[in-house]
């Protein structure tokens, strides 16, 4: 059987997938396009959207002015949370200059205020979430990934530096997005072939850092 040789034409960028030809066809197969994995475009759509309303928020604070160390960790995780709705991924870089930025404004703090209360709240309620975060990675593998758990640590630090409440309001208002964003996928989806979809969880966990931090409860 004759070989047929295609010349590659030129594309726009989109991931183009291996198509065999020729020996590699088997008897009566036909010329079909593999699915590729790409990301679902209305979850990275509303996460974006929820990192823009993070920053408005944050801007439009009011009386209840927010910390330096929230101000670094809003900032940062509205950065994060951009990156992450638009590639899925969260540098490894960025994740380490927001936890030694955030870390170090903290402590200045307290040394300035001398106030220690907040530090030690923020790290014993770091170490407890990390402890639980990855023994669930650790339990449930590719359920999330391990980068979500460091901002998860992080953010929440920072959150627990201000009380306890913030902290516990972040992470539920953080579930309930990713819940919420994970139902709508996966029901736009039903009629499509199963792909394993990626949800991008930093943009709901910095909405939910700037409602429980910035709101007063």
């Amino acid at each position: 059987m004759q070989t047929t040789h295609l010349r590659p034409a030129r594309h726009s960028g989109a991931p183009i997938c291996p198509i065999p030809l020729g020996p590699a066809m088997g008897p009566g197969q036909a010329l079909t396009l593999p699915a590729c994995r790409r990301p679902d475009r209305r979850a990275s759509c509303a996460s974006a959207a929820a990192a823009s309303i993070t920053a408005i928020l944050a801007l439009n604070a009011g009386p209840h002015a927010p910390t330096l160390t929230s101000l670094i960790a809003g900032a940062g995780l509205v950065a994060l949370a951009v990156t992450d709705a638009a590639t899925h991924r969260l540098p490894a870089t960025e994740v380490r200059l927001l936890a030694g930025l955030t870390a170090v404004s903290m402590i200045g703090a307290a040394w300035w205020h001398d106030e220690w209360g907040p530090p030690l709240r923020a790290f014993v309620g770091a170490a407890l979430l990390a402890v639980l975060l990855v023994s669930l990675w650790l339990a449930l593998p590719g359920a999330f990934a391990f980068g979500d758990v460091k901002v998860t640590v992080i953010a929440f630090a920072a959150a627990a530096a201000i009380s306890w409440r913030a902290g516990a309001v972040m992470i539920i208002v953080a579930c309930v997005i990713g819940g919420v964003a994970a139902l709508i996928a996966r029901g736009t989806r039903r009629h499509l072939a199963p792909v394993q979809l990626t949800i991008p969880f930093v943009p709901g966990l910095a909405l939910g850092f700037v409602v429980g931090v910035m709101v007063p409860w």
